[in-house]
């Protein structure tokens, strides 16, 4: 008997038409989502985006954007976790926001990962402004990983429930309107 690698059996597996089993372990939409992000595709290439808005029966994750975006302006949008039902927020948990590079690269991220220290925390609530500078007109796209707590009480108890999830938000970038100082004004 031979020894073969986990690799050597799923390729072996695949040659033959047999699924991968490292799709049943990370399920499809986070393979897709992964090999979007570590390989650097081009668009033609990538698989879906994450939803803006992802839903669970214990907690909503929102990518919002916050105002118009200018080419070169510093900017944020606005990642909020809720919980639902009778979860509130674990305030002492590690946060992490992990912002991955788009496929385009034409987005700077003034930092690339948040953490609880950068969020504003309430049991109803996290918030965290993701900051970035955009680098050209037109459509980009923000991408996040974010790791999550929400905890019920349960027999006077807390029950927690740990998440990661992916997000991603496309913005309108706009040119640059310069600004006109009052002493440069024309005199009518």
């Amino acid at each position: 008997m031979t020894y073969e690698s986990r690799d050597v059996i799923n390729a072996r597996d695949l040659h033959r038409g047999r699924p991968s089993r490292v799709p049943a372990a990370l399920g499809l939409a986070g393979v897709a989502f992964l090999s979007t992000v570590a390989i650097g595709t081009t668009s033609a290439q990538t698989a879906p985006l994450p939803p803006s808005r992802v839903e669970s029966t214990n907690w909503i994750v929102e990518l919002s954007p916050k105002g118009t975006y200018q080419t070169g302006l510093p900017s944020h949008a606005i990642l909020k976790v809720v919980p639902k039902n009778t979860h509130t927020i674990n305030k002492d948990f590690p946060w992490v926001i992990n912002l991955l590079n788009p496929p385009s690269d034409k987005v700077l991220y003034t930092k690339k990962s948040l953490t609880r220290a950068d969020g504003v925390f309430e049991d109803t609530s996290a918030t965290f402004k993701v900051g970035f500078v955009p680098g050209a007109v037109g459509k980009q796209t923000l991408l996040g990983s974010v790791n999550l707590q929400v905890c019920k009480t349960v027999d006077q108890k807390p029950v927690c429930s740990t998440n990661w999830v992916n997000v991603s938000l496309t913005v309108d970038i706009v040119p640059r309107v310069p600004r006109v100082n009052d002493e440069n004004k024309p005199t009518p």
